[in-house]
């Protein structure tokens, strides 16, 4: 019996039973002679198999009465030199349903990786050649952790570990030389690959999918990755905003409502806001304003917040003023509240569009 991965997932089987002519075999046997010629590491047997488990066995009766007898088994062991091993077994002249099992260990035990099964008869004087199919008993690939639909920052990384599973979640061990890690995108995610886990590390914003393959398999496990920018390495445009800023003003005499010019300036994304009553005044410098903190949403647009005390007609402590809005194609959406500490009844809150002005 010559056993041998021609091309995977392929396994030939040449059964061989002889009797008589030199061969001294009981009546109503014959001889199975088995060469296992173990594949290259391109080819099925697996090569993360150590061993493969031979049974025969033959079914009694029919229908509900059918009873499944084992005859025999072998366990043939990967050979520490060489790629051929040899193993005969004694089978009877009759119908015989011939098992081959790749086991991860010497010794025919761990969780099966790669089977076939064939029924065939047993002559007494003659060699029948068949062919049986080994079938990979993976099923899934899996990610450990699953980062589907996981965010990561830009300079950021993280380590996953891919396994194959049968039914059952049962874990197959596999050969580490058999995996391949792929990127959609390896400018927006870079990865680094050792056997079955690969380093990965965000480059640019994008969305990606990482791939993890078994390759004796084929058997895949894709995951899409979303890479963002850090937030405080997502910037604004510099440049001065101008806008029309409508403010409720609240004060000792009652609340009214007044509309201002405003400007603010933005230098990687210090804001510099200056309250411009109108062009025949001067501007009102503000500062000590934060470096804002900003985010990038699902839509590409750009939200932030600031605050700080601010110089109010050179006054050391005059507004504390806190600023957010949405920076989206040139145009910046924003509301302002401004809390005067020294004169407490005094509160104005404003909101506007503010667009990019040339310097």
């Amino acid at each position: 019996m010559k056993l041998f991965a021609k091309a995977a997932p392929l396994l030939l089987l040449l059964l061989t039973s002889c009797a008589g002519g030199g061969e001294h075999s009981t009546p109503g046997e014959g001889t199975l002679r088995l060469s296992i010629e173990w594949p290259e590491a391109t080819r099925l047997v697996p090569v993360a198999s150590k061993s493969i488990v031979i049974t025969a066995s033959v079914t009694k009766g029919e229908g509900e009465d059918a009873v499944t007898e084992r005859i025999t088994q072998k366990i043939v062991p990967r050979p520490a030199t060489g790629n051929l091993s040899n193993v005969e077994m004694k089978l009877p002249s009759t119908k015989v349903t011939i098992q081959a099992d790749a086991c991860p260990n010497a010794d025919g035990t761990g969780n099966v990786q790669a089977t076939a099964k064939k029924e065939v008869t047993i002559p007494e004087s003659r060699t029948t050649p068949i062919e049986i199919t080994m079938v990979t008993r993976i099923q899934r690939v899996s990610m450990t952790p699953n980062p589907d639909g996981s965010t990561l920052l830009v300079d950021a990384g993280g380590t996953y570990e891919a396994s194959a599973e049968s039914d059952g979640d049962i874990l197959v061990i596999t050969s580490p030389s058999k995996w391949t890690w792929t990127s959609s995108d390896t400018t927006v995610l870079g990865i680094t690959s050792d056997g079955s886990k690969v380093t990965v590390k965000g480059l640019k914003e994008g969305r990606v999918t990482l791939t993890a393959t078994e390759d004796e398999s084929h058997r895949t496990k894709s995951a899409v990755v979303n890479v963002k920018a850090r937030e405080e390495d997502v910037l604004m445009p510099d440049g001065r905003y101008e806008g029309l800023i409508t403010y409720s003003i609240i004060t000792t005499t009652g609340t009214f409502t007044r509309i201002e010019r405003e400007a603010i300036t933005l230098s990687s994304n210090y804001i510099s806001h200056f309250w411009v009553i109108g062009y025949e005044y001067r501007d009102l410098y503000l500062s000590d304003m934060n470096r804002a903190v900003t985010k990038r949403e699902a839509d590409g647009s750009i939200t932030f917040t600031a605050e700080g005390y601010t110089d109010d007609q050179g006054l050391v402590r005059g507004d504390y003023a806190v600023m957010s809005g949405t920076f989206n194609q040139g145009t910046i959406t924003i509301s302002i509240e401004y809390f005067r500490d020294n004169v407490p009844s005094i509160w104005k809150s404003g909101a506007g569009v503010m667009s990019r002005k040339d310097k």
